[in-house]
């Protein structure tokens, strides 16, 4: 036996997992090859050391895991075994998508499908009932904020071209603003906190608003 083929055994030599034949061939070759005997000799300390470490045991959750990969990969294998597996397998992914998306629509849905029907049965007996009021005043569903009053400052400067954008509150008081055409001076600023607003109204209820305001320069020739 020459060294590249002992070198192949040594594993299995050391383990004692050769047949007698092959056996008797390495110990015949051990004596006659110090190198082949130095790796011996390191295989079998290598042996022993691992032997002396502490046996490890895997965690619970290994096998679980082990089971779920398994598990996966043989739907994996089975999903593409073939076109009509495939197919299979993203209808019922569709399926399942769908099922889960509509479950929690269904019954919000149905709840307020209800309730239209229940409020537009209610509405319906009393929609052929017209009520005529004399001198009624008709109401507005909705109306813009308003300028009630604005205080007349003489301007200490030229007159310049001027567009603010005023927020009004539902008490009809100045909230923000916002000059998109000139400068804001000290006339500016009286005019807008001296100026008397009416809120934005909403079925007669008072909301905020806002007013576009605009002050125009004006040249007379002579």
């Amino acid at each position: 036996m020459n060294c590249e083929a002992f070198q192949k055994r040594i594993p299995a030599y050391v383990e004692g997992h050769l047949s007698a034949e092959e056996r008797a061939e390495c110990d015949a070759h051990v004596p006659e090859c110090l190198a082949c005997a130095r790796r011996v000799r390191e295989s079998s300390r290598l042996r022993g050391a691992l032997r002396g470490l502490p046996r490890m045991n895997p965690p619970e959750a290994l096998q679980v895991q082990l089971h779920v990969m398994a598990s996966r990969e043989r739907v994996r294998y089975l999903r593409n075994r073939n076109w009509a597996s495939r197919l299979a397998y993203w209808g019922s992914v569709a399926r399942l998508m769908a099922d889960n998306l509509m479950r929690p629509l269904l019954v919000p849905l149905t709840g307020g499908v209800a309730t239209a029907l229940f409020l537009f049965g209610g509405l319906v007996p009393s929609l052929n009932q017209q009520r005529i009021v004399e001198n009624d005043v008709p109401l507005r569903l909705f109306e813009h904020a308003a300028v009630e009053a604005m205080p007349d400052f003489a301007s200490r400067q030229p007159l310049d071209d001027l567009l603010v954008e005023v927020l009004i509150d539902n008490q009809g008081r100045l909230v923000n603003y916002d000059v998109r055409v000139g400068e804001m001076d000290a006339d500016l600023g009286n005019m807008l906190l001296f100026t008397t607003y009416s809120p934005a109204r909403m079925f007669g209820q008072p909301m905020r608003g806002r007013i576009l305001l605009r002050r125009s320069r004006i040249v007379v020739k002579g």
